[in-house]
């Protein structure tokens, strides 16, 4: 009797374990494929966009312009990829069977208080983008920007990196 029951305790075991890599484990499997292939037809179609951009306006002959295109793609391609990974993943969680909807609701609120408490980061990321999109200033330009009079060297989404006529690098 004692020997049945770890018998049949052993077969339902194995039994879960065969469906799970037969339904589940291949569901998964299919979804970061498709997810990997989306990326990658992602990464194709934006550079190719890219190049279209360049050839199509005054960005060819402008080396700052090419910059500045390049820049932006790159930032709306890792945005993308972001959003296809936490997809995956919330397939992922789904699958194995931990409900999602209180992560979600959770994220939810999790992006609420964030965005309170980094209001001022949100700000600077947004108005880096502007002045990226509007060209307003680039490398090279000389500025005035605090007070402080300089070359841009360097222009990202948060900051502005500056060399004054001494050499001190803002």
């Amino acid at each position: 009797m004692n020997t049945e029951n770890i018998t049949l305790a052993f077969n339902k075991i194995i039994t879960d374990i065969v469906n799970w890599l037969l339904y589940d484990f291949t569901y998964i499997l299919i979804s970061l494929v498709v997810v990997i292939v989306l990326i990658w037809l992602l990464n194709a179609i934006s550079r190719n966009l890219e190049k279209v951009i360049l050839k199509r306006s005054d960005a060819l002959h402008n080396k700052e312009a090419q910059k500045r295109v390049k820049t932006l793609m790159s930032i709306g391609r890792g945005i993308m990829r972001l959003i296809l990974w936490a997809i995956f993943a919330l397939i992922l969680l789904k699958r194995i069977g931990i409900e999602i909807g209180p992560i979600i609701a959770s994220a939810g609120i999790t992006g609420i208080a964030i965005g309170f408490g980094a209001q001022e980061l949100i700000r600077d990321f947004l108005a880096g983008f502007f002045v990226l999109l509007d060209n307003q200033i680039r490398t090279d330009d000389i500025v005035v920007i605090n007070g402080t009079t300089g070359v841009v060297e360097k222009i990202e989404l948060r900051t502005i990196r500056l060399r004054d006529h001494s050499g001190v690098v803002h």
